[in-house]
């Protein structure tokens, strides 16, 4: 009866050319999202900090980099409240 009487002319929503566009948005990008969200940081670290060695992108985030790294974890935490609150 909708081919005959359609209260919506036109095309229906699956015969639409914007439909790969629309279902890229809703699945594809979605799903490459979280990796290039994840990715980015690692691969801008191994770039700006000249890592070299599989290991040692893990020991960067895992322990960090530069004096702040080798501070106990409550002293970073005072000095960003101080620095903050003034």
């Amino acid at each position: 009866m909708s081919y005959f009487w359609a209260c919506n002319p036109g095309h229906p929503w699956w015969r639409k050319r914007e439909l790969g566009m629309d279902l890229c948005y809703w699945f594809v990008i979605p799903a490459l999202a979280r990796f290039v969200r994840i990715s980015m940081p690692a691969v801008g670290a191994v770039a700006l900090f000249g890592i070299k060695t599989p290991d040692e992108p893990i020991a960067f985030f895992e322990d960090g980099h530069g004096p702040l790294a080798q501070l106990p974890l409550w002293l970073p935490g005072a000095i960003f409240l101080a620095l903050r609150i003034s």
